[in-house]
């Protein structure tokens, strides 16, 4: 088997994909390409805008080197006409799905929570 080539920005992908983030406001995984351009791009030293059509592009390769798994599942996006419903490809690193899910399942679980806490915060 020959080894497999990843290049920075694959390999900087696959760190966001592999759950040792602070959730910051986008929440927990699985991200979609959006989401981890907008991750990428706060990681940047530079003016460096990285496109989301160019994250899809190296989640889609690393889709096919089989290190990231797709889950196509419903999400709400923001339009310019509000909040709609779609469904998108959300990613996971395949060699840390099973902790991120656990970790993502007890980040969702407590969101009402934390929700209610910024929300006193905001309004007190």
């Amino acid at each position: 088997m020959k080894p497999i080539r990843i290049t920075k920005r694959q390999s900087d992908i696959l760190s966001i994909l592999s759950g040792d983030l602070e959730y910051i406001e986008i929440g927990a995984q699985p991200y979609t390409a959006p989401s981890v351009a907008y991750i990428l791009n706060l990681n940047q030293d530079g003016n460096t805008d990285i496109s989301t059509t160019a994250v899809r592009t190296t989640l889609k390769l690393l889709v096919e080197k089989g290190l990231v798994e797709v889950e196509r599942k419903q999400a709400e996006v923001q339009t310019g006409l509000g909040e709609i419903t779609r469904e998108l490809d959300h990613y996971w690193n395949i060699a840390t799905k099973k902790e991120d899910e656990v970790t993502a399942k007890r980040w969702n679980d407590d969101a009402e929570e934390r929700r209610e806490v910024v929300f006193e915060k905001m309004f007190s």
